[in-house]
C-alpha cells in the first residue's frame, strides 16, 4: 500500500512538491474538463442546513437542464486516461469523476428521495453504470473500491460525496494535482469539525461518535486504533483512551 499522501504535508517534501509544481508540469497538466466542473460547482453547489445536518446541497433542478454540465460530460467521456502519469493526477481526475458520475445519476435519474432509491437489494446504484470513459464503463463502486482506495490514500473518503447528507460536503472548486495535499487536509479537517455528521465527542461518557465511513472502511485506516491516530491529525481531542461508536447515516439526497 503506498503511503498517506497528508502525512507528507508535514515534511520537506511537501514543501519541494509545491515549489516545483509552480514550475514543472509533473503535477499539473490540462485538464479541460476541471475549468468547467469548477465553475458548475461555483454556480449550483452552496452551504446550507437540511434535515438538522450541516452540509453542501446542490440545485439539481437547474442542473439538469445545463448546458454545460452536459457538455462537461461529454468532455469527461472522451478524456484519454492514459495521460495520468502521478499519483496525484489520477487522485484528483478519478475523485472529480466520482462526484460528476453521481450527480450525473441524480440529474439523469431524478430519484425523490436518495440515491439508493436508483438500485434495490439485487441490483445496487453503487454497481449501475454511472459514465463512460473511452468506451470503458465505470459504476461508483468500481471507481471507489478497484480504483481510488487502491492509491492508499484514505482522505479519498471524505472527498468523493454520493449525494446524501451524511456525505462529506460535496466542494465547491474542482480537485487538482497541484493542491492535492490542501484539499484533502482541508476537507477531513471541515469533516471532523462538523458535529451534524462528522464527529461528536461527548465529555462524560469520554465517548467519540463518528461518521460510518470510518466504520466501513476501517481498514484504510488501520483498524480502531488507526483511526484514532488519523483524527489526532487534525482535531485535538483531551484524551486518547476514548471509545468509539458510530453516527446514523442519513442517505437522504443533498439536493437543494
Amino acid at each position: 500500500m503506498k503511503p498517506n499522501f497528508l502525512k507528507f504535508k508535514k515534511t520537506i517534501l511537501y514543501g519541494l512538491l509545491l515549489m516545483f509544481s509552480f514550475h514543472t508540469s509533473l503535477f499539473s497538466f490540462d485538464f479541460k474538463f476541471e475549468k468547467t466542473w469548477d465553475e458548475i460547482l461555483k454556480q449550483y453547489v452552496s452551504q446550507s442546513t437540511k434535515k438538522n445536518i450541516h452540509t453542501t446541497l446542490i440545485n439539481y433542478e437547474f442542473l439538469r437542464d445545463d448546458v454545460a454540465f452536459r457538455n462537461l460530460i461529454s468532455e469527461t467521456e472522451s478524456f484519454d486516461t492514459s495521460k495520468l502519469e502521478t499519483d496525484l493526477q489520477k487522485i484528483s481526475f478519478w475523485v472529480n469523476v466520482y462526484n460528476i458520475a453521481a450527480v450525473n445519476l441524480i440529474t439523469k435519474h431524478e430519484p425523490k428521495n436518495s440515491i439508493k432509491d436508483l438500485g434495490w437489494a439485487f441490483d445496487s446504484v453503487w454497481d449501475k453504470p454511472a459514465i463512460t470513459i473511452n468506451n470503458v464503463s465505470y459504476s461508483l463502486n468500481k471507481i471507489e473500491h478497484d480504483i481510488l482506495r487502491k492509491m492508499g490514500e484514505p482522505g479519498i473518503h471524505f472527498a468523493i460525496v454520493c449525494a446524501s447528507l451524511s456525505c462529506p460536503n460535496l466542494r465547491s472548486e474542482a480537485y487538482t494535482a497541484n493542491l492535492l495535499f490542501s484539499q484533502l487536509d482541508d476537507q477531513t479537517t471541515q469533516f471532523l469539525k462538523n458535529p451534524t455528521k462528522g464527529l461528536i465527542y461527548n465529555v462524560s461518557r469520554n465517548q467519540v461518535e463518528i461518521s460510518k465511513i470510518f466504520h466501513w472502511f476501517e481498514k484504510d485506516f488501520g483498524g480502531k486504533e488507526g483511526i484514532k491516530n488519523f483524527i489526532s491529525e487534525y482535531i485535538k481531542l483531551p484524551t486518547d483512551t476514548y471509545g468509539i461508536t458510530y453516527l446514523p447515516y442519513n442517505w437522504d439526497l443533498n439536493s437543494k
